[in-house]
């Protein structure tokens, strides 16, 4: 299990000066994890996160921004396979605006571990909200 709490760093020019940095609460972001490895077959890891940005702005709304994310992923590796499956959510706002976004995708793979530079063969699919459309990505993978 981890965790982290960051407030923003600023840097600030001021005259006659070379410049300080200082630290703000009008901008935060912290979470935490949760991972397990004996999950069945595979790993099950879980994440949440904040964000606050007071006085946002973006070129489609402004204002005091917090989103909240939460992302749940189970992965399995055996031998020179390997596969994945991941969801996450996201809840919100931007001033008035309400955010609310999610995303689910999986990847999976072989490696061909006993030739020079193990390279892998893989297949990505993604499916995700946008603006209030669906999108659905699939693309090939390699490392």
């Amino acid at each position: 299990m981890g965790s982290l709490l960051d407030r923003g760093m600023y840097f600030r020019l001021s005259s006659g000066s070379v410049g300080s940095d200082y630290s703000s609460g009008a901008l935060q972001y912290g979470g935490f994890r949760i991972e397990r490895n004996d999950v069945g077959p595979g790993k099950l890891s879980a994440y949440y996160s904040r964000y606050d940005a007071n006085a946002a702005h973006y070129l489609d709304g402004n204002g005091n921004e917090r989103r909240d994310n939460l992302d749940l992923r189970y992965a399995i590796a055996r031998g020179a396979v390997d596969w994945d499956l991941e969801g996450m959510r996201q809840t919100g706002r931007l001033g008035n605006e309400e955010i609310r976004a999610w995303a689910v995708g999986s990847r999976g793979g072989y490696a061909f571990k006993g030739t020079p530079w193990s390279p892998r063969i893989g297949i990505q699919v993604d499916l995700a909200s946008i603006v209030g459309t669906l999108q659905f990505l699939v693309r090939p993978t390699a490392r």
